[in-house]
């Protein structure tokens, strides 16, 4: 038959093309992202982004409520306040993510207890529950 080693010949090279779609090429540019590099257009991490400016409360309160913060973010004026209030039946420790230009630290907050902390420096700072670390929030210190 005729048709055979055409057909043959057609699969085999398909299947090759297949094959070959998967992998990467040795002297293609990696992306900016397997560089460390981020890419294009892509906005600066909270740390580094310039401080919030507005209008913001001296004192704030956050509740804490189902293992979550309430609100996130949380701004305050400079020299302001910050209460977190713990509504659940577990303690929490509201923390600094670390390297950051603030550091604080509630330390326990035990059920229907409060803490306050007093914030001197502008900037935005992640936070996190040291006891849930998937407990995390942001506060915005604004001049």
């Amino acid at each position: 038959m005729p048709g055979r080693p055409t057909l043959a010949l057609a699969l085999s090279l398909a299947a090759l093309s297949l094959t070959a779609c998967g992998e990467n090429e040795p002297d293609a540019p990696l992306p900016p992202e397997d560089l460390g590099q981020a890419p294009a257009g892509a906005k600066p991490a909270p740390a580094e982004q310039a401080p919030p400016t507005g209008d913001a409360p001296t004192s704030v309160k956050v509740d804490i409520r189902n293992f979550d913060y309430m609100p996130d973010p949380v701004r305050v004026k400079r020299g302001g306040t910050i209460t977190w209030k713990n509504f659940d039946s577990s303690e929490h420790i509201s923390e600094a993510e670390p390297d950051q230009a603030t550091d604080f630290d509630t330390d326990v907050i035990e059920e229907n207890r409060s803490k306050k902390l007093t914030f001197d420096t502008p900037g935005r700072f992640a936070y996190f529950c040291d006891f849930h670390p998937t407990m995390t929030a942001t506060v915005e210190v604004v001049e």
